[in-house]
């Protein structure tokens, strides 16, 4: 048989869940930016029916419940995954060096 290696670059794992942090970093700017927006379109004299239910919805995308809260709780899920995975990887890897070292 055949011996079987497995390969794992650890900085993969955590360069992914740096990057990933980083997106999410991105949108919340980006989102706080144009809830500003929002914010002097109000006070510049925005207002209606339009603007009523545009600022809704807006607010909505905020709510617990909404798409971007899920995303947003999904990907820090993810981040915690990889750091984990690569601490593991680490720790089973210093461990098989410590095993070697002992042979």
């Amino acid at each position: 048989m055949a011996a079987r290696r497995i390969s794992v670059d650890l900085n993969d794992f955590r360069n992914a869940a740096n990057e990933i942090e980083k997106y999410l970093s991105f949108m919340a700017s980006n989102m706080n930016k144009a809830d500003s927006n929002i914010s002097v379109l109000k006070q510049a004299g925005w207002h209606g029916i339009d603007a009523e239910e545009f600022i809704k919805a807006w607010k909505r995308l905020f709510g617990e419940q909404s798409t971007y809260s899920s995303m947003r709780k999904v990907l820090q899920s993810y981040i915690r995954y990889l750091r984990y995975v690569a601490n593991r990887y680490e720790s089973a890897q210093n461990y098989a060096k410590e095993l070697a070292a002992k042979l």
